[in-house]
């Protein structure tokens, strides 16, 4: 079994960031059939949102192994983020996570709950349990998260590091670039000398070697960004995924919060402009949520889902016209088979082949199961049950 870590810096300094990550992922999938993926969410615009999507889409490519995607979060915020989710106010759709945890709770071991609250300690408490580290740090920059990379170094955690060369590049050249000293000062603090040290050497105060310190690295960071936005592109998959949405159960207010934030999630995320819905729903407030989401999306497509194999063409073209709008189509999926139950199934199935991400509400639904077992079997679906509980 691996339990692999995400760490990396806030801001995001790649274009390619994104396919190295999930590359990164793929292959700790690919070396285990047990994973556990586990970040600690720190904002849609840091590398957490990014390692997300990276273990999102190792789940979907290995759908025959055992993938958990786990969420980390502070002891003191466990209850009130399991709240948070369930009612979609978590800033991260509920239905891409699996677990959530934190240091200490439900932890009888003394050291474990003894876990500070800040960022650095609950990481450093995710590397002690980690096999494995996808790490999206550059040293030079002096982020806070750079100590997380010695540490699993020291652990002997296996480190995938996804920067790039590219980037490693800029960084070298805003070193050269920095000027009064501040190049300096970073070189002897980067070879382990402290602040007081360098001081002495330079005849001033360890106080202004500080002051120095922190104004060359924000020029560094500041010279990285900038370079780095010249050749940044968006790190959205080329091609626009489809969404299927089916089984979701009585309209409730907490099930349109939940779709609803699932549905801005992969918009935002994945670019996702077409979406299947069975024409049940065409009707319910998961459509007016729906249009509500996806409105001003470029070339978005909402195409209800029939299977209508009996009707005639003026039959057809009448129940067309009861779909179109809100639909902006309506197919008839013409599946001949026997009984309700084998038709149902006989249209998940089709729904769940031809799609990417499969939006649904699995809690007391007669064909969970089913539903499950044609996920797995697919060519690489993602299963986002809104229904689903977290503990």
């Amino acid at each position: 079994m691996a339990i692999c870590t995400f760490v990396g810096h806030n801001a995001l300094y790649d274009d390619d960031i994104y396919k190295r990550t999930v590359g990164a992922a793929f292959e700790v999938a690919k070396q285990n059939d047990t994973v556990e993926f586990q970040f600690f969410w720190k904002g849609k615009h840091s590398f957490s949102r990014i390692s997300l999507v990276a273990a999102l889409d190792a789940k979907a490519h290995f759908p025959q192994k055992e993938i958990t995607i786990t969420l980390v979060t502070r002891p003191n915020h466990y209850n009130q983020l399991l709240q948070e989710l369930q009612q979609g106010d978590a800033g991260i759709p509920a239905c891409l996570i699996d677990k959530v945890i934190a240091p200490g709770v439900g932890d009888t071991h003394r050291s474990n709950r003894n876990i500070g609250t800040g960022v650095n300690m609950i990481e450093r408490w995710m590397l002690s349990r980690s096999t494995h580290l996808i790490s999206y740090l550059y040293l030079a920059l002096y982020d806070e998260e750079n100590w997380q990379y010695e540490y699993a170094e020291k652990k002997g955690v296996t480190i995938l590091d996804v920067c790039s060369e590219l980037t490693m590049q800029f960084v070298r050249d805003g070193f050269a670039s920095l000027k009064d000293g501040q190049g300096l000062v970073l070189a002897e603090r980067q070879a382990g000398s402290t602040r007081k040290e360098i001081g002495e050497r330079l005849g001033i105060s360890s106080g202004a070697v500080k002051t120095i310190e922190q104004k060359a690295i924000r020029a560094l960071r500041w010279y990285v960004i900038t370079r780095a936005s010249e050749n940044r592109h968006s790190w959205k998959p080329q091609e626009p995924d489809v969404c299927s949405i089916f089984s979701l159960g009585p309209v409730t207010c907490q099930s349109l919060c939940l779709f609803g934030q699932a549905v801005r999630f992969l918009v935002e995320t994945y670019g996702v402009n077409r979406f299947h819905i069975i024409s049940d729903y065409c009707s319910s407030g998961y459509m007016s949520m729906l249009k509500r989401e996806t409105k001003g999306v470029p070339h978005a497509c909402i195409i209800g889902v029939a299977n209508m194999p009996d009707m005639d063409e003026q039959e057809w073209g009448d129940y067309k016209a009861q779909h179109i709008p809100p639909c902006n189509r309506v197919e008839n999926l013409n599946i001949p088979v026997s009984g309700a139950r084998r038709e149902e199934l006989s249209v998940l199935a089709h729904l769940i082949e031809h799609s990417k991400f499969c939006l649904c509400n699995l809690s007391e639904n007669m064909f969970a199961g089913d539903i499950r077992y044609y996920v797995a079997k697919s060519r690489g679906a993602v299963l986002l049950d809104i229904g689903k509980k977290h503990t």
